[in-house]
């Protein structure tokens, strides 16, 4: 049976029976006038169809997510305006369908149902990959945390009117069981900008040790390091990152000895909760960072002796030497050049050379030959990923549980052409450290290689909301618009490269999928404005090329099939041989 990718609006009428019981014959009337005055009306408005009607519920679809939504705003809207007896619950999601005459069913439709039955009365309840992509109306939804959803597993919900699981406000939107919190770049107040590495080596440090306690959300260091050196109240900063909690501090660096100062203010309200001191000799940095990160754990929830703690690589691992090498190298590989990138690769050389049981300088090292393998030569390409098959392999054998480390392993294989086992270490970075955002990112880019786009999905939306604020984000709505365009969505795959293409640090390879999609779509003016602004960053690109780029080293990334499609949308575009 054909299928196609719809947003799927299920709605039903709030204590219906007893409404009968108490009068029937004024509960249809009224059910008759909320569907022909109402219900129906805002369907057709924004581009829906009533699907079919079930007793005093109703199922529609729309060809776009922010039409459903708009619909199911203004039909809330307008019945809360009315003061009437009727009330709806309505919920959405996006999700595949399979067509059977004029009437839908499959995934898609139970999520729907199931996030209806979630929604508060008079209110709508949507699903993440809703709230990510409505833009400008995602401030009307709160995080209503994770919830059981009957056969389907556990879900982040989100709900209009703004109640997230009993907390007011938009800062309270991590679920009660689950606190989240953002770690602020530490300032360096030491007067020497040399010293600038080591406070966001302790930034570092603290969102990996936080981040490894499966039962904290840790905003991604790339979007926390988006307000370094600002000065932004802390309430402004939690809303922007959809946390409760935000901690920051400063370091002071005086010889072999450092202070460090760190407070925990509680994003509603601004309010300090807890803050301290500390003074030590730098060969106590490991055991520092550990010590804070489980005060401040401590602070959020009581319950925390059973939390796995970072394994000992405090001190016997790595001496303070190589910490410093690790943690300039770090500085460098965040700037995303080619130059930096080989200034990283030489720290994280020489880390490893004085600490050679370091497992996460081998994990980043690891790291930097991929990102070579990206920015530099295609024919460097295969080399590199042995290269870091072989690193991260290292990494592994030091410390299993290092996320990184899996990370770089799985990047590798991936790269190589060992697609199953890449994704499998990519899914142990995920189980090690759920807030790894760049774990979530690397899996969904995998999973597209597969055509496994529904899962691609579920995976990027965890990297984008992790780290909503990233460097990279141009990579995560790449890959988005990858997921989309395998499953034949070209509008979605369309705004989003559109929107990688608005985001720092972007490079051509958006504008490649996007000549493809203006070619499948058949948009021959859209199509040649991509190829000019494709060919001023490329001269002479073609469509040979483009399918190279798909290339490490003779391993394609993604599927013949794939790869077929793509080529044929580029030559429709125009885009020469």
């Amino acid at each position: 049976m054909p299928r196609r990718l719809a947003a799927i609006l299920a709605a039903d009428v709030v204590g219906f029976s007893s409404l009968m019981k108490a009068d029937e014959t004024g509960t249809m009337e009224a059910l008759r006038a909320l569907r022909s005055d109402v219900f129906d009306p805002a369907i057709a408005k924004h581009g829906g169809r009533v699907v079919k009607l079930m007793g005093d519920g109703a199922l529609a679809e729309f060809p776009a997510i922010s039409r459903a939504v708009e619909a199911a705003l203004g039909i809330q809207q307008r019945l809360a305006a009315a003061d009437g007896a009727l009330r709806l619950r309505i919920g959405i999601t996006l999700g595949d369908v399979i067509l059977d005459g004029d009437d839908i069913y499959g995934t898609g439709v139970n999520v729907a149902v199931r996030l209806e039955k979630l929604a508060e009365p008079g209110g709508i309840c949507i699903s993440s990959v809703v709230q990510d992509s409505i833009g400008r109306l995602a401030a009307e939804f709160v995080d209503a945390g994770e919830h059981a959803v009957k056969g389907l597993g556990s879900m982040r919900l989100w709900r209009w009117p703004g109640k997230a699981s009993g907390q007011g406000g938009a800062a309270r939107r991590s679920s009660p069981d689950k606190p989240s919190i953002a770690v602020l770049p530490f300032a360096n107040v030491s007067g020497d900008p040399e010293q600038e590495y080591f406070a966001d080596g302790i930034t570092e440090d603290l969102i990996t040790a936080l981040g490894r306690c499966r039962w904290l959300f840790v905003i991604a260091r790339s979007s926390a390091f988006a307000y370094k050196g600002k000065s932004i109240d802390v309430r402004q900063i939690a809303r922007e990152l959809g946390v409760r909690y935000i901690l920051e501090g400063s370091v002071r660096r005086s010889g072999g000895r450092f202070r460090v100062t760190a407070s925990l203010s509680d994003g509603s309200d601004g309010n300090r909760l807890w803050g301290e001191r500390y003074d030590r000799e730098i060969g106590d940095v490991f055991a520092l960072q550990d010590e804070i990160a489980s005060v401040i754990a401590g602070t959020i929830e009581p319950e925390l002796e059973s939390i796995e703690r970072r394994p000992a690589v405090d001190g016997p691992r790595c001496d303070a030497t190589a910490w410093d090498c690790y943690q300039r190298a770090l500085w460098h590989l965040y700037r995303f050049s080619a130059d930096e990138l080989e200034r990283a690769k030489a720290l994280f050389e020489a880390a490893i050379a004085r600490g050679p049981n370091f497992s996460q300088a081998y994990a980043r090292l690891a790291y930097v030959e991929i990102q070579l393998g990206w920015y530099g030569p295609r024919t460097d390409r295969a080399a590199r990923a042995l290269n870091a098959i072989r690193l991260a392999t290292k990494a592994v054998e030091i410390d299993p549980g290092d996320p990184s480390a899996r990370l770089s392993l799985g990047r590798g294989l991936m790269l190589s052409g060992e697609m199953d086992s890449g994704i499998d270490e990519l899914r142990a970075a995920v189980a090690l450290d759920p807030s790894f955002a760049q774990a979530h990112f690397a899996l969904a880019q995998a999973l597209t290689g597969v055509d496994r786009h529904e899962e691609a999905l579920h995976e990027i939306e965890a990297a984008i909301r992790l780290s909503p604020r990233d460097p990279h984000m141009w990579t995560f709505l790449h890959v988005r618009a990858i997921a989309h365009y395998i499953a034949g969505d070209l509008e979605r795959a369309d705004r989003d490269e559109r929107a990688a293409l608005r985001q720092p640090n972007v490079t051509f390879y958006p504008y490649t999928l996007l000549v493809a999609i203006c070619g499948r779509a058949g948009d021959a003016e859209r199509a040649r404005s991509a190829i000019v602004q494709l060919r001023h960053l490329r001269p002479g690109f073609t469509c040979a090329e483009a399918i190279e780029e798909w290339h490490f080293g003779a391993h394609p990334l993604m599927t013949r099939r794939f790869l077929a499609q793509f080529a044929t949308d580029l030559r429709s575009a125009g885009l020469p041989e």
